[in-house]
């Protein structure tokens, strides 16, 4: 397996929601999204099914072959940074710390919460502490190490290029 292919099983953090809310699905992708049981939000435009994603298993996608081609074009920020030579042990450790992070914020979740439900109610006033902290943990850490500049981050301390 290439370097890329290693980073991605073992990461899966943009199919799980934690990086992004949905995925963009072309027009012409959105009957076939429909139709092999992707969450596709009816009113959004352009067209994107909900994160995280119900084919997404472990670390494995379980309709790679036939993803949207949003998927198949994504790289994240480390992942890009791994093509340009970083070396992959490196990758993996930032990895281990992020999904280190989410489980941390999993574990303070309410049942039936995604990251994207975390993010919205991020500065609700009953939240409790602990899951505002890790939700601003995770998002830091993600703006850090894995969104791409041209995303936006969510919460940065880095300056915009």
């Amino acid at each position: 397996m290439s370097d890329e292919s290693l980073l991605c099983t073992a990461c899966g953090l943009c199919c799980t929601g934690a990086l992004h809310d949905a995925a963009l699905l072309s027009e012409d992708e959105v009957e076939a999204a429909v139709a092999i049981g992707l969450p596709v939000l009816p009113s959004a435009t352009p067209p994107r099914f909900a994160l995280p994603c119900p084919k997404f298993d472990g670390a494995i996608c379980t309709i790679y072959e036939i993803r949207p081609r949003a998927c198949a074009a994504y790289s994240c920020r480390l992942l890009e940074e791994v093509r340009a030579g970083c070396p992959l042990a490196s990758a993996l450790e930032i990895v281990g710390e992020a999904r280190r992070l989410a489980e941390t914020l999993r574990q303070t979740m309410p049942p039936g919460e995604t990251f994207a439900d975390s993010r919205a109610h991020l500065f609700d006033q009953d939240r409790p502490a602990a899951a505002q902290l890790s939700s601003l943990a995770l998002s830091h850490y993600l703006d850090r190490h894995f969104r791409n500049r041209n995303e936006g981050p969510l919460l940065s301390s880095e300056p915009a290029q």
